[in-house]
Protein backbone atom coordinates (compact mmCIF):
# COMPACT_ATOMS: atom_id res chain seq x y z
CA UNK A 1 0.00 0.00 0.00
CA UNK A 2 2.68 2.51 1.02
CA UNK A 3 4.66 1.85 -2.18
CA UNK A 4 1.58 2.65 -4.25
CA UNK A 5 0.92 5.81 -2.23
CA UNK A 6 4.50 7.06 -2.50
CA UNK A 7 4.65 6.19 -6.20
CA UNK A 8 1.43 8.07 -6.83
CA UNK A 9 2.58 10.94 -4.62
CA UNK A 10 5.83 11.28 -6.56
CA UNK A 11 3.97 11.47 -9.88
CA UNK A 12 1.40 13.81 -8.38
CA UNK A 13 4.14 16.11 -7.06
CA UNK A 14 5.41 16.45 -10.63
CA UNK A 15 1.92 17.28 -11.84
CA UNK A 16 1.20 19.75 -9.08
CA UNK A 17 4.58 21.36 -9.68
CA UNK A 18 3.62 21.85 -13.31
CA UNK A 19 0.29 23.29 -12.12
CA UNK A 20 1.99 25.66 -9.69
CA UNK A 21 4.46 26.76 -12.37
CA UNK A 22 1.53 27.40 -14.73
CA UNK A 23 -0.29 29.46 -12.07
CA UNK A 24 2.84 31.46 -11.38
CA UNK A 25 4.08 31.83 -14.95
CA UNK A 26 0.91 32.36 -16.97
CA UNK A 27 -0.62 35.40 -15.16
CA UNK A 28 2.45 37.59 -15.84
CA UNK A 29 2.43 36.40 -19.47
CA UNK A 30 -1.28 37.20 -19.76
CA UNK A 31 -0.73 40.66 -18.27
CA UNK A 32 2.22 41.39 -20.52
CA UNK A 33 0.47 40.15 -23.67
CA UNK A 34 -3.04 41.49 -23.08
CA UNK A 35 -3.04 43.95 -20.17
CA UNK A 36 -5.10 43.89 -16.98
CA UNK A 37 -8.53 44.60 -18.50
CA UNK A 38 -8.39 41.99 -21.28
CA UNK A 39 -6.93 39.40 -18.90
CA UNK A 40 -9.81 40.09 -16.52
CA UNK A 41 -12.27 39.38 -19.34
CA UNK A 42 -10.48 36.10 -20.10
CA UNK A 43 -10.83 35.07 -16.44
CA UNK A 44 -14.56 35.81 -16.57
CA UNK A 45 -15.00 33.73 -19.75
CA UNK A 46 -12.94 30.89 -18.28
CA UNK A 47 -15.05 30.89 -15.12
CA UNK A 48 -18.25 30.81 -17.17
CA UNK A 49 -17.05 27.94 -19.38
CA UNK A 50 -15.99 25.91 -16.34
CA UNK A 51 -19.66 25.41 -15.45
CA UNK A 52 -20.01 23.07 -18.42
CA UNK A 53 -17.80 20.58 -16.52
CA UNK A 54 -20.90 19.69 -14.50
CA UNK A 55 -22.63 18.04 -17.47
CA UNK A 56 -21.25 14.65 -16.38
CA UNK A 57 -23.52 15.13 -13.28
CA UNK A 58 -20.76 14.00 -10.95
CA UNK A 59 -20.47 10.52 -12.45
CA UNK A 60 -16.70 10.53 -12.98
CA UNK A 61 -15.84 10.19 -9.30
CA UNK A 62 -18.49 7.53 -8.75
CA UNK A 63 -17.43 5.47 -11.79
CA UNK A 64 -13.73 5.50 -10.88
CA UNK A 65 -14.58 4.57 -7.27
CA UNK A 66 -16.68 1.65 -8.54
CA UNK A 67 -13.92 0.56 -10.94
CA UNK A 68 -11.48 0.55 -8.01
CA UNK A 69 -13.87 -1.56 -5.92
CA UNK A 70 -14.54 -4.00 -8.79
CA UNK A 71 -10.80 -4.37 -9.43
CA UNK A 72 -10.20 -5.04 -5.71
CA UNK A 73 -12.78 -7.86 -5.90
CA UNK A 74 -11.36 -9.25 -9.17
CA UNK A 75 -14.64 -8.70 -11.07
CA UNK A 76 -13.30 -8.22 -14.62
CA UNK A 77 -16.70 -8.50 -16.32
CA UNK A 78 -18.23 -5.93 -13.97
CA UNK A 79 -15.22 -3.64 -14.50
CA UNK A 80 -15.59 -3.82 -18.31
CA UNK A 81 -19.35 -3.25 -18.18
CA UNK A 82 -18.96 -0.21 -15.91
CA UNK A 83 -16.15 1.24 -18.07
CA UNK A 84 -18.05 0.81 -21.35
CA UNK A 85 -21.28 2.17 -19.93
CA UNK A 86 -19.52 5.24 -18.58
CA UNK A 87 -17.77 5.87 -21.90
CA UNK A 88 -21.03 5.50 -23.87
CA UNK A 89 -22.75 7.95 -21.54
CA UNK A 90 -19.95 10.51 -21.89
CA UNK A 91 -19.87 10.28 -25.69
CA UNK A 92 -23.62 10.84 -25.82
CA UNK A 93 -23.44 13.83 -23.48
CA UNK A 94 -20.50 15.34 -25.39
CA UNK A 95 -22.31 15.03 -28.71
CA UNK A 96 -25.52 16.66 -27.52
CA UNK A 97 -23.82 19.52 -25.66
CA UNK A 98 -21.51 20.27 -28.60
CA UNK A 99 -24.42 20.54 -31.02
CA UNK A 100 -26.40 22.75 -28.64
CA UNK A 101 -23.40 25.04 -27.95
CA UNK A 102 -22.57 25.53 -31.62
CA UNK A 103 -26.22 26.15 -32.51
CA UNK A 104 -27.28 28.45 -29.66
CA UNK A 105 -24.27 30.44 -28.37
CA UNK A 106 -23.87 32.67 -31.48
CA UNK A 107 -27.31 34.17 -30.74
CA UNK A 108 -26.68 34.93 -27.03
CA UNK A 109 -24.98 38.22 -26.12
CA UNK A 110 -22.90 36.94 -23.21
CA UNK A 111 -20.63 39.98 -23.24
CA UNK A 112 -23.50 42.26 -22.24
CA UNK A 113 -24.43 40.09 -19.26
CA UNK A 114 -20.82 39.85 -18.05
CA UNK A 115 -19.79 43.49 -18.63
CA UNK A 116 -17.23 42.49 -21.26
CA UNK A 117 -16.36 45.56 -23.33
CA UNK A 118 -13.02 44.89 -25.03
CA UNK A 119 -13.78 41.50 -26.59
CA UNK A 120 -16.18 41.43 -29.55
CA UNK A 121 -19.21 39.14 -29.67
CA UNK A 122 -17.83 36.74 -32.34
CA UNK A 123 -14.65 36.24 -30.32
CA UNK A 124 -16.57 35.72 -27.06
CA UNK A 125 -18.75 33.09 -28.77
CA UNK A 126 -15.81 31.32 -30.41
CA UNK A 127 -13.76 31.19 -27.21
CA UNK A 128 -16.64 29.81 -25.14
CA UNK A 129 -17.35 27.13 -27.77
CA UNK A 130 -13.68 26.09 -27.81
CA UNK A 131 -13.65 25.92 -24.00
CA UNK A 132 -16.84 23.84 -24.06
CA UNK A 133 -15.23 21.39 -26.51
CA UNK A 134 -12.15 21.14 -24.29
CA UNK A 135 -14.20 20.28 -21.23
CA UNK A 136 -16.28 17.74 -23.18
CA UNK A 137 -13.12 16.00 -24.44
CA UNK A 138 -11.94 16.00 -20.83
CA UNK A 139 -14.79 13.69 -19.74
CA UNK A 140 -13.66 10.56 -21.65
CA UNK A 141 -10.04 11.54 -20.97
CA UNK A 142 -10.65 11.54 -17.21
CA UNK A 143 -12.38 8.14 -17.43
CA UNK A 144 -9.49 6.65 -19.42
CA UNK A 145 -6.97 7.87 -16.85
CA UNK A 146 -9.27 6.57 -14.11
CA UNK A 147 -8.64 3.05 -15.42
CA UNK A 148 -4.96 3.45 -14.45
CA UNK A 149 -5.96 4.57 -11.00
CA UNK A 150 -8.46 1.77 -10.47
CA UNK A 151 -6.01 -0.89 -11.74
CA UNK A 152 -3.22 -0.01 -9.29
CA UNK A 153 -1.25 1.91 -11.94
CA UNK A 154 -1.86 5.32 -10.41
CA UNK A 155 1.65 6.74 -11.08
CA UNK A 156 1.38 5.99 -14.80
CA UNK A 157 -2.07 7.55 -15.02
CA UNK A 158 -0.90 10.63 -13.17
CA UNK A 159 2.04 11.00 -15.55
CA UNK A 160 -0.40 10.98 -18.47
CA UNK A 161 -2.28 13.83 -16.81
CA UNK A 162 1.08 15.54 -16.23
CA UNK A 163 1.80 15.32 -19.95
CA UNK A 164 -1.46 17.10 -20.70
CA UNK A 165 -0.72 19.83 -18.14
CA UNK A 166 2.78 20.31 -19.57
CA UNK A 167 1.47 20.55 -23.13
CA UNK A 168 -1.13 23.12 -22.07
CA UNK A 169 1.50 25.19 -20.27
CA UNK A 170 3.88 24.98 -23.24
CA UNK A 171 1.34 25.79 -25.95
CA UNK A 172 -0.40 28.54 -23.97
CA UNK A 173 2.98 30.03 -23.04
CA UNK A 174 4.03 30.10 -26.70
CA UNK A 175 0.74 31.71 -27.73
CA UNK A 176 1.05 34.41 -25.07
CA UNK A 177 4.74 35.01 -25.77
CA UNK A 178 3.78 35.63 -29.41
CA UNK A 179 0.92 37.88 -28.16
CA UNK A 180 -1.71 35.88 -30.01
CA UNK A 181 -5.42 36.30 -29.38
CA UNK A 182 -7.84 34.50 -27.08
CA UNK A 183 -8.84 31.94 -29.70
CA UNK A 184 -5.28 30.57 -29.96
CA UNK A 185 -4.86 30.28 -26.20
CA UNK A 186 -8.20 28.44 -25.96
CA UNK A 187 -7.28 26.06 -28.80
CA UNK A 188 -3.93 25.29 -27.14
CA UNK A 189 -5.84 23.72 -24.25
CA UNK A 190 -8.03 21.60 -26.55
CA UNK A 191 -5.06 20.26 -28.53
CA UNK A 192 -3.37 19.07 -25.33
CA UNK A 193 -6.45 17.10 -24.24
CA UNK A 194 -6.85 15.46 -27.67
CA UNK A 195 -3.20 14.30 -27.68
CA UNK A 196 -3.49 12.67 -24.25
CA UNK A 197 -6.79 10.96 -25.15
CA UNK A 198 -5.14 9.41 -28.22
CA UNK A 199 -2.15 8.15 -26.19
CA UNK A 200 -4.34 6.77 -23.38
CA UNK A 201 -6.54 4.90 -25.87
CA UNK A 202 -3.54 3.32 -27.58
CA UNK A 203 -1.79 2.32 -24.36
CA UNK A 204 -4.98 1.22 -22.57
CA UNK A 205 -5.78 -1.31 -25.29
CA UNK A 206 -2.32 -2.81 -24.96
CA UNK A 207 -2.26 -2.95 -21.14
CA UNK A 208 -5.81 -4.24 -20.56
CA UNK A 209 -7.05 -6.11 -23.65
CA UNK A 210 -9.72 -7.84 -21.53
CA UNK A 211 -11.32 -4.48 -20.73
CA UNK A 212 -11.43 -3.33 -24.39
CA UNK A 213 -10.53 0.23 -23.40
CA UNK A 214 -12.24 2.84 -25.58
CA UNK A 215 -15.02 0.51 -26.70
CA UNK A 216 -18.69 0.79 -25.73
CA UNK A 217 -19.64 -2.72 -26.92
CA UNK A 218 -20.55 -3.99 -23.45
CA UNK A 219 -22.41 -0.88 -22.29
CA UNK A 220 -25.88 -1.46 -20.87
CA UNK A 221 -28.74 0.87 -20.02
CA UNK A 222 -29.13 -0.86 -16.66
CA UNK A 223 -25.54 0.04 -15.73
CA UNK A 224 -26.04 3.63 -16.91
CA UNK A 225 -29.11 3.88 -14.67
CA UNK A 226 -27.08 2.45 -11.78
CA UNK A 227 -24.48 5.18 -12.40
CA UNK A 228 -26.92 8.08 -12.53
CA UNK A 229 -28.58 8.01 -9.12
CA UNK A 230 -25.52 7.96 -6.81
CA UNK A 231 -23.68 10.28 -9.19
CA UNK A 232 -26.26 13.02 -8.63
CA UNK A 233 -24.91 13.55 -5.13
CA UNK A 234 -21.43 13.97 -6.61
CA UNK A 235 -23.01 16.50 -8.98
CA UNK A 236 -24.27 18.47 -5.98
CA UNK A 237 -20.70 18.50 -4.62
CA UNK A 238 -19.36 19.50 -8.03
CA UNK A 239 -21.85 22.36 -8.34
CA UNK A 240 -20.95 23.58 -4.86
CA UNK A 241 -17.24 23.42 -5.67
CA UNK A 242 -17.71 25.29 -8.95
CA UNK A 243 -19.70 28.00 -7.18
CA UNK A 244 -16.92 28.35 -4.63
CA UNK A 245 -14.11 28.44 -7.20
CA UNK A 246 -15.69 30.27 -10.13
CA UNK A 247 -18.69 32.03 -8.59
CA UNK A 248 -16.47 34.42 -6.66
CA UNK A 249 -14.75 35.50 -9.91
CA UNK A 250 -18.03 36.08 -11.72
CA UNK A 251 -19.41 37.90 -8.67
CA UNK A 252 -16.33 40.13 -8.53
CA UNK A 253 -16.82 40.95 -12.19
CA UNK A 254 -20.47 41.87 -11.62
CA UNK A 255 -19.91 43.89 -8.43
CA UNK A 256 -16.63 45.58 -9.32
CA UNK A 257 -14.47 45.59 -12.48
CA UNK A 258 -11.94 43.43 -14.40
CA UNK A 259 -9.02 44.89 -12.41
CA UNK A 260 -10.60 43.73 -9.13
CA UNK A 261 -11.17 40.32 -10.74
CA UNK A 262 -7.43 40.06 -11.41
CA UNK A 263 -6.57 41.04 -7.81
CA UNK A 264 -9.02 38.51 -6.33
CA UNK A 265 -7.93 35.74 -8.74
CA UNK A 266 -4.22 36.40 -8.16
CA UNK A 267 -4.38 36.32 -4.34
CA UNK A 268 -6.66 33.28 -4.44
CA UNK A 269 -4.13 31.56 -6.71
CA UNK A 270 -1.41 32.12 -4.12
CA UNK A 271 -3.45 30.72 -1.25
CA UNK A 272 -4.66 27.82 -3.39
CA UNK A 273 -1.16 26.38 -3.13
CA UNK A 274 -2.48 24.59 -0.05
CA UNK A 275 -5.23 23.06 -2.18
CA UNK A 276 -2.56 21.89 -4.61
CA UNK A 277 -0.79 20.14 -1.74
CA UNK A 278 -4.13 18.76 -0.52
CA UNK A 279 -4.71 17.41 -4.00
CA UNK A 280 -1.27 15.78 -4.18
CA UNK A 281 -1.54 13.96 -0.87
CA UNK A 282 -5.24 13.11 -0.97
CA UNK A 283 -5.23 12.01 -4.61
CA UNK A 284 -2.42 9.56 -3.89
CA UNK A 285 -4.19 8.13 -0.84
CA UNK A 286 -7.70 8.15 -2.37
CA UNK A 287 -7.57 4.66 -4.03
CA UNK A 288 -6.18 3.18 -0.79
CA UNK A 289 -9.08 4.65 1.20
CA UNK A 290 -11.44 3.03 -1.30
CA UNK A 291 -9.71 -0.37 -1.07
CA UNK A 292 -9.39 -0.37 2.73
CA UNK A 293 -13.06 0.53 3.15
CA UNK A 294 -14.08 -2.17 0.66
CA UNK A 295 -12.13 -4.70 2.76
CA UNK A 296 -13.58 -3.38 6.03
CA UNK A 297 -10.16 -2.48 7.46
CA UNK A 298 -11.24 0.52 9.55
CA UNK A 299 -8.13 0.62 11.73
CA UNK A 300 -5.64 1.01 8.88
CA UNK A 301 -7.94 3.50 7.17
CA UNK A 302 -8.07 5.65 10.34
CA UNK A 303 -4.27 5.60 10.74
CA UNK A 304 -3.73 6.55 7.11
CA UNK A 305 -6.28 9.36 7.30
CA UNK A 306 -4.75 10.84 10.46
CA UNK A 307 -1.38 10.90 8.72
CA UNK A 308 -2.89 12.67 5.71
CA UNK A 309 -4.98 15.16 7.72
CA UNK A 310 -2.18 16.25 10.03
CA UNK A 311 0.08 16.75 7.01
CA UNK A 312 -2.54 18.96 5.38
CA UNK A 313 -3.10 21.04 8.52
CA UNK A 314 0.64 21.54 9.07
CA UNK A 315 1.34 22.50 5.47
CA UNK A 316 -1.50 25.03 5.45
CA UNK A 317 -0.03 26.54 8.63
CA UNK A 318 3.42 26.87 7.04
CA UNK A 319 1.93 28.52 3.95
CA UNK A 320 -0.10 30.89 6.16
CA UNK A 321 3.01 32.03 8.07
CA UNK A 322 4.88 32.66 4.82
CA UNK A 323 2.09 34.64 3.16
CA UNK A 324 1.19 36.78 6.17
CA UNK A 325 4.81 37.79 6.67
CA UNK A 326 6.17 37.87 3.12
CA UNK A 327 3.03 37.97 0.94
CA UNK A 328 3.55 41.49 -0.36
CA UNK A 329 7.08 40.76 -1.53
CA UNK A 330 6.07 37.47 -3.16
CA UNK A 331 3.05 39.07 -4.87
CA UNK A 332 5.08 42.00 -6.20
CA UNK A 333 7.88 39.76 -7.49
CA UNK A 334 5.41 37.36 -9.09
CA UNK A 335 3.37 39.93 -11.04
CA UNK A 336 6.14 42.44 -11.53
CA UNK A 337 4.26 45.26 -9.77
CA UNK A 338 1.49 45.32 -12.40
CA UNK A 339 -1.25 44.56 -9.84
CA UNK A 340 -1.71 46.28 -6.48
CA UNK A 341 -1.35 44.06 -3.39
CA UNK A 342 -4.17 43.97 -0.81
CA UNK A 343 -2.91 42.81 2.61
CA UNK A 344 -6.40 42.61 4.10
CA UNK A 345 -7.62 40.41 1.29
CA UNK A 346 -4.60 38.14 1.74
CA UNK A 347 -5.41 37.79 5.45
CA UNK A 348 -9.01 36.78 4.74
CA UNK A 349 -7.96 34.34 2.01
CA UNK A 350 -5.41 32.76 4.37
CA UNK A 351 -8.14 32.23 6.98
CA UNK A 352 -10.34 30.66 4.31
CA UNK A 353 -7.44 28.45 3.19
CA UNK A 354 -6.85 27.00 6.65
CA UNK A 355 -10.52 26.36 7.34
CA UNK A 356 -11.24 24.70 4.00
CA UNK A 357 -8.05 22.60 4.04
CA UNK A 358 -9.22 21.03 7.31
CA UNK A 359 -12.76 20.07 6.35
CA UNK A 360 -11.89 19.19 2.76
CA UNK A 361 -9.69 16.40 4.09
CA UNK A 362 -12.79 14.78 5.61
CA UNK A 363 -14.82 15.61 2.51
CA UNK A 364 -12.45 13.75 0.21
CA UNK A 365 -12.36 10.73 2.52
CA UNK A 366 -16.16 10.44 2.39
CA UNK A 367 -16.13 10.87 -1.38
CA UNK A 368 -13.47 8.16 -1.80
CA UNK A 369 -15.82 5.55 -0.33
CA UNK A 370 -19.08 6.84 -1.90
CA UNK A 371 -20.40 7.97 1.52
CA UNK A 372 -21.23 11.47 0.36
CA UNK A 373 -25.02 11.67 0.30
CA UNK A 374 -25.60 13.81 3.43
CA UNK A 375 -22.42 15.78 2.89
CA UNK A 376 -23.54 16.76 -0.61
CA UNK A 377 -26.50 18.70 0.74
CA UNK A 378 -24.35 20.36 3.40
CA UNK A 379 -22.05 21.61 0.63
CA UNK A 380 -25.03 22.72 -1.48
CA UNK A 381 -26.37 24.84 1.37
CA UNK A 382 -22.85 26.16 2.02
CA UNK A 383 -22.50 27.20 -1.64
CA UNK A 384 -25.75 29.16 -1.48
CA UNK A 385 -24.64 30.80 1.77
CA UNK A 386 -21.28 31.67 0.19
CA UNK A 387 -22.90 33.52 -2.68
CA UNK A 388 -25.41 35.33 -0.47
CA UNK A 389 -22.88 36.31 2.19
CA UNK A 390 -20.23 37.18 -0.41
CA UNK A 391 -22.77 39.39 -2.20
CA UNK A 392 -23.75 41.07 1.06
CA UNK A 393 -20.14 41.46 2.18
CA UNK A 394 -19.12 42.84 -1.21
CA UNK A 395 -21.85 45.47 -1.20
CA UNK A 396 -21.11 46.55 2.40
CA UNK A 397 -17.31 46.25 2.64
CA UNK A 398 -16.01 45.81 -0.90
CA UNK A 399 -13.84 42.96 -2.25
CA UNK A 400 -12.46 42.01 1.19
CA UNK A 401 -16.00 41.75 2.56
CA UNK A 402 -16.91 39.54 -0.39
CA UNK A 403 -14.19 37.02 0.53
CA UNK A 404 -15.11 37.38 4.21
CA UNK A 405 -18.61 36.18 3.37
CA UNK A 406 -17.11 32.94 2.08
CA UNK A 407 -15.19 32.49 5.34
CA UNK A 408 -18.35 32.87 7.44
CA UNK A 409 -20.24 30.37 5.25
CA UNK A 410 -17.42 27.82 5.62
CA UNK A 411 -17.38 28.15 9.42
CA UNK A 412 -21.16 27.96 9.78
CA UNK A 413 -21.57 24.52 8.20
CA UNK A 414 -18.81 22.34 6.68
CA UNK A 415 -16.08 23.12 9.25
CA UNK A 416 -17.85 21.09 11.95
CA UNK A 417 -20.56 19.04 10.20
CA UNK A 418 -18.41 17.15 7.67
CA UNK A 419 -15.91 15.85 10.29
CA UNK A 420 -18.90 14.77 12.39
CA UNK A 421 -20.29 12.85 9.42
CA UNK A 422 -16.99 11.01 9.02
CA UNK A 423 -17.01 10.24 12.76
CA UNK A 424 -20.41 8.57 12.40
CA UNK A 425 -19.08 6.24 9.71
CA UNK A 426 -15.72 5.43 11.31
CA UNK A 427 -15.72 5.44 15.11
CA UNK A 428 -11.92 5.56 15.10
CA UNK A 429 -11.91 9.03 13.56
CA UNK A 430 -12.26 12.19 15.59
CA UNK A 431 -12.24 15.79 14.46
CA UNK A 432 -10.61 16.92 17.71
CA UNK A 433 -7.04 16.12 16.61
CA UNK A 434 -7.33 18.30 13.55
CA UNK A 435 -9.18 21.07 15.38
CA UNK A 436 -6.55 21.26 18.12
CA UNK A 437 -3.96 21.42 15.38
CA UNK A 438 -5.78 24.35 13.78
CA UNK A 439 -5.98 26.19 17.14
CA UNK A 440 -2.27 25.62 17.78
CA UNK A 441 -1.41 26.90 14.30
CA UNK A 442 -3.52 30.04 14.73
CA UNK A 443 -1.60 30.83 17.93
CA UNK A 444 1.70 30.13 16.19
CA UNK A 445 0.78 32.35 13.24
CA UNK A 446 -0.21 35.14 15.64
CA UNK A 447 3.16 34.87 17.40
CA UNK A 448 4.94 35.01 14.06
CA UNK A 449 3.44 38.42 13.43
CA UNK A 450 4.38 39.83 16.86
CA UNK A 451 7.90 38.57 17.61
CA UNK A 452 10.81 39.68 15.47
CA UNK A 453 11.98 36.76 13.36
CA UNK A 454 8.96 34.93 14.81
CA UNK A 455 7.98 33.68 11.36
CA UNK A 456 11.15 31.60 11.07
CA UNK A 457 10.76 30.27 14.62
CA UNK A 458 7.15 29.27 14.02
CA UNK A 459 7.99 27.62 10.70
CA UNK A 460 10.52 25.43 12.52
CA UNK A 461 8.03 24.64 15.33
CA UNK A 462 5.25 23.68 12.92
CA UNK A 463 7.60 21.54 10.85
CA UNK A 464 8.91 19.78 13.95
CA UNK A 465 5.38 19.06 15.21
CA UNK A 466 4.33 17.70 11.83
CA UNK A 467 7.45 15.54 11.48
CA UNK A 468 6.95 13.95 14.90
CA UNK A 469 3.36 12.99 14.05
CA UNK A 470 4.36 11.68 10.61
CA UNK A 471 7.00 9.42 12.15
CA UNK A 472 4.44 8.16 14.69
CA UNK A 473 1.71 7.28 12.18
CA UNK A 474 4.14 6.06 9.54
CA UNK A 475 5.57 3.65 12.10
CA UNK A 476 2.09 2.31 12.79
CA UNK A 477 1.44 1.76 9.08
CA UNK A 478 4.78 0.11 8.40
CA UNK A 479 4.21 -2.22 11.35
CA UNK A 480 0.99 -3.39 9.69
CA UNK A 481 2.15 -3.29 6.07
CA UNK A 482 2.36 -7.07 5.75
CA UNK A 483 -1.39 -7.20 6.33
CA UNK A 484 -2.25 -4.60 3.70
Amino acid sequence: MLNRIFGGLGATVIGRTIGIIARLLLPPLFLKAWGVDLYGEWLILSSLAAWISMVDFGSQTYIVNRLTQLHAKGDSLGFRRMLHSGMAMYLAIAGVISIVAISVLPFIRMEGLLKITLTAHPMVTFVIIIMVLQLLFSMPQALLLGVYRASERLPRGVMMANLMAFLQLLLMGIALFMKLGMQWVAMAQVISVVIVVAIALYEGRKLWPKYEVGSIRHATMATVRDIVKPSLHFLVIQVAQTISLQGIIILAGILFNPVTVVVVASIRTMTNVSQQVLGMIMFSAWPEFTRLDERGDEKKLAILFRLVLLSLVAISGIIAVIYLNFGKEIFGWWLGGRVDYDANMMLVFVILMMITTFWMGYRNLLMAVNQHKRMAWVLAITAILEILLALLGGKLWGPVGMVGGMVIASILLPFWSIPMEAGRKWKGLSSLTGIWGIIALVIAIGISGIIKYGAFIMLAVIFGWWLSRVVHYYGQLVGKEHDI
